[in-house]
């Protein structure tokens, strides 16, 4: 019986596990519903051919794409040819490029073996690797081929004009398809319609505020980015907001004139808003030098050196090295049982920068203690002065 109660417990466990978790659905996105007549990528008039096409983050998430994994692509076939593409491949990728001026490299192969086209229409091709496109990057796509000195005819897609740079196109009889590096053709400008099937990924919120670390106040104007969104500016009261990041573990950033790059581990929960405060450090003026005793130039330890509230002591040597929060003009004070206390002029200090400032400290002169006595020796040639510690 007690068995029968675990097992029931790690049932109910499991269930409330599976039916909590966020689950999202596939959709369908179709980007682009021109009428150009594109005789690219299925160019098999050819014996080889190698396209690569540029989908803008912008394109894409104004179609409906969302950040998610692709599982199969198509096209949109006006005519068919019947003929097999041979070593034929479906490469993509996440690309900060707005144009392509030369054969994209590093993409994932998502599909690699033999197609033929097999009718007109939407022609789906499920990919044997799925592609995680991250909802914030371009998207390079790269359909190729290689039947050497073998050719048939052009299978024509649909298109829609794009701006120059987004279509890289090349093919001929023994071009190596896959594997040509060659100038590509120029003057093409129908972007093939695409559609593809995706998982939507789940995503979440992060919102929190950013403040100084030395002085604790509110950072206005910092640019703050975290998986791959932003960057987002910090509003007057130090507040960010970014949506729509990847749950699971991802690096928030931020940077800010004057201050240490920020970079930490966090944690993104799907569906929901979740809070993440951090300070920046200020980058110190750096002051050093060293104390000495201005009568004998020996080195001085334990002198208290004080800039705008920032307090170190020299040490060995009498050498200091002081931070300074923020960079400015200020003066420097040097105090010492036993000396004068010093105070320079303003010292300008820059962030980031080290400046040198020596001091050599002034010994306290003592009154001499009783008892005191003068005494004029026997040949009244001298007065012998004696007095306490």
């Amino acid at each position: 019986m007690k068995n029968v109660t675990k097992f029931l417990q790690v049932l109910m466990v499991f269930i409330l596990f599976v039916f909590a978790t966020p689950t999202k659905a596939q959709t369908t996105v179709t980007v682009g519903n021109g009428v150009i007549s594109c005789n690219y990528p299925y160019a098999t008039y050819w014996g080889g051919a190698r396209s690569q096409f540029l989908y803008t983050a912008a394109q894409l998430t104004a179609a409906g794409a969302v950040p998610g994994t692709l599982t199969s692509i198509g096209f949109n076939v006006i005519t068919r040819d019947a003929g097999t593409m041979n070593l034929f491949n479906i490469r993509l990728g996440n690309t900060a490029a707005t144009t392509i001026t030369s054969w994209t490299t590093g993409l994932t192969t998502c599909f690699s073996g033999s197609y033929a086209v097999p009718g007109t229409g939407w022609q789906m091709i499920n990919l044997t690797t799925s592609f995680l496109w991250n909802g914030t990057s371009n998207l390079i796509l790269e359909v190729c081929y290689d039947n050497g000195y073998n050719y048939t005819s052009y299978s024509y897609i649909n298109g829609t004009t794009a701006p120059t740079g987004q279509v890289f196109p090349y093919w001929m009889d023994g071009s190596g398809g896959c594997t040509y590096t060659g100038a590509s053709y120029t003057g093409y400008t129908g972007l093939p319609n695409l559609r593809f099937v995706e998982t939507p990924l789940v995503t979440g919120n992060l919102t929190g505020t950013v403040k100084n670390c030395f002085t604790n106040a509110v950072m206005a104007n910092v640019p703050v980015s975290c998986g791959g969104v932003g960057p987002v500016l910090t509003n007057g009261a130090g507040v960010y907001t970014l949506n729509g990041i990847i749950a699971g573990a991802q690096t928030i950033t931020a940077n800010f004139a004057g201050y240490v790059n920020y970079s930490a581990p966090v944690t993104v929960i799907g569906n929901v808003t979740t809070t993440y405060n951090f300070c920046m450090a200020p980058i110190p003026a750096v002051l050093t030098g060293h104390v000495t005793n201005a009568a004998n130039g020996v080195a001085v330890k334990g002198a208290k050196v004080v800039v705008n509230g920032n307090v170190t002591y020299s040490v060995d040597g009498g050498l200091y090295t002081l931070n300074v929060f923020p960079g400015g003009s200020y003066p420097a004070t040097f105090t010492k049982a036993g000396y004068r206390d010093t105070t320079t002029a303003a010292i300008t200090l820059t962030s980031g920068v080290t400046t040198t400032r020596d001091m050599a400290m002034q010994e306290v002169a003592n009154p001499p203690s009783t008892p005191f006595t003068a005494a004029l020796n026997g040949g009244s040639t001298a007065v012998n002065l004696n007095w306490g510690v």
